[in-house]
């Protein structure tokens, strides 16, 4: 296992994606992160989770975030839900160099796993298109 961090960020993603595949969600989820902050982010994740549409599609957004973030010591406790993801946060708050950090490499990945799906989506409607003409 490597510890380059664009790799750590694109395996995140590719699980993210595998889940989720479809680039729209992900592309959501990713400007409130840019446009709000790391809290926002969580907030809106832990929201979308309520909706039974988006259930897993969240669950897996917030589990591969904080397991990445966890990975780094920048969180402790990478079991995100809606009554403690204050306190999960609270303590970055307090070093700006991580905020950052921890933002960058949510972002990253976000990005990359938006890529991984749009890639999937692609393959599949091939997959789909040439399974028809045969």
């Amino acid at each position: 296992m490597t510890d380059n961090l664009d790799f750590q960020c694109a395996s995140h993603a590719k699980g993210i994606a595998e889940v989720i595949k479809e680039e729209n969600t992900i592309g959501k989820t990713l400007g409130v992160l840019q446009e709000d902050g790391l809290y926002a982010f969580y907030l809106y994740s832990l929201a979308l989770e309520k909706k039974s549409k988006y259930k897993d599609k969240a669950r897996e957004i917030i589990h591969q975030s904080s397991k990445l973030l966890k990975k780094y010591e920048l969180i402790a406790n990478d079991n995100v839900t809606p009554e403690n993801v204050r306190d999960i946060i609270a303590p970055l708050t307090n070093n700006l160099d991580e905020l950052l950090f921890a933002k960058e490499l949510i972002e990253r990945t976000l990005v990359y796993a938006r890529y991984h799906a749009k890639a999937l989506e692609k393959s599949e409607s091939t997959v789909t298109s040439e399974g028809e003409s045969e």
